[in-house]
């Protein structure tokens, strides 16, 4: 089965996993990990994929970014943080208000972006949560499904999260 395919992958290097951490609950995207420890989340358009450089960010936006991702994390969405970079697999509903609140360079933020920073520093995750929205889906026959449209099957060894 060729993964790159249905799924985005992201590889877990040899130093740990990149993912920032794990969520209290569930996942709000699905994300399934295999045997090796890397990671796949199905490459639909339910689910956002940002990515932001941190490497030129000062280095109190740098902290601001990194706890947001790990607030973000915290609250379901996937969030790596590898060399400088953090990529956000959001769903579509919630994207722009995490690419706003990701954004230190720009000028005035709309209220869900800044409402996003506020919770992700209070630790309001069930909040924040909310703000980002969910993608339905399940796990059927081994097959991921999403929103009832979609299905990705997962491939041997691999283990929704």
């Amino acid at each position: 089965m060729n993964l790159s395919e249905p799924f985005i992958v992201e590889h877990t290097p040899n130093s740990g996993e990149n993912l920032i951490d794990r969520p209290y609950r569930r996942f709000l995207v699905p994300i399934a990990q295999l045997p090796n420890g890397s990671f796949l989340i199905p490459d639909d358009r339910a689910i956002s994929v940002l990515e932001f450089s941190t490497a030129r960010l000062e280095a109190h936006n740098r902290t601001r970014a990194q706890r947001i991702g790990r607030a973000l994390c915290l609250a379901g969405v996937p969030v790596f943080e590898e060399r400088g970079r953090i990529r956000v697999y959001c769903p579509r509903l919630g994207a722009r208000a995490v690419l706003e609140a990701l954004q230190f360079h720009s000028g005035g933020l709309t209220l869900a972006a800044e409402l996003l920073r506020n919770y992700a520093e209070t630790g309001k995750l069930a909040t924040l949560a909310k703000i980002c929205g969910e993608v339905e889906y399940k796990l059927i026959r081994g097959d991921i499904v999403i929103e009832k449209r979609a299905r990705y099957p997962l491939p041997e060894g691999a283990s929704l999260l």
